[in-house]
């Protein structure tokens, strides 16, 4: 298995993104654009999605269809759900499908814990690829409190052009 890599992304004053790493010194990642801050979010997803269908090709757990299915499902979702969050045009649209992906990844961490108490000889697998849930979850979560400044200020600006145009006063205390 890979080893997992830990980002942190910042918005620095410069106007750009940069994603850097305590597991590998210097800069990991930059985007001039928050666009290009989500391909870096798409890209853990696709780890994660990668790591799931390694961890499910495994003897014992490959025979559980059930569960080996639902676990691809719910990984590929979180990735999927992302990418469609990026291409929606609209903030509520964005903030649904990065919900959804959200949602997922916590069903990935919930049937990962299902693994690790019934399959011990993935149980090590399993909990490492669960620990990079939290990676991912928090990516997630990034993005939405991002796409909701950003649904914010569109609220303020089409509030400020409707009080430009209608002549009304508002006070905000």
């Amino acid at each position: 298995m890979e080893k997992i890599i830990n980002l942190h992304i910042e918005h620095l004053p410069e106007g750009v993104y940069l994603a850097t790493s305590e597991d590998v010194q210097g800069l990991v990642a930059q985007g001039r654009t928050l666009h290009e801050t989500i391909e870096i979010a798409l890209d853990v997803a696709r780890k994660l999605v990668s790591d799931v269908y390694q961890l499910t090709r495994q003897d014992s757990l490959c025979k559980d269809f059930g569960l080996r299915d639902q676990l691809q499902r719910a990984a590929v979702s979180v990735m999927t759900n992302i990418a469609e969050g990026l291409d929606r045009s609209t903030v509520p649209d964005k903030l649904h499908f990065y919900n959804m992906a959200r949602a997922s990844n916590g069903e990935v961490r919930s049937l990962l814990y299902v693994i690790e108490d019934n399959f011990p000889e993935q149980a090590s697998m399993a909990a490492t690829i669960r620990n990079f849930t939290h990676d991912t979850g928090r990516l997630t979560c990034g993005l939405m409190a991002s796409t909701r400044k950003r649904l914010a200020f569109t609220t303020v600006g089409t509030l400020a052009a409707i009080v430009g145009v209608s002549g009304i006063v508002l006070t905000f205390t």
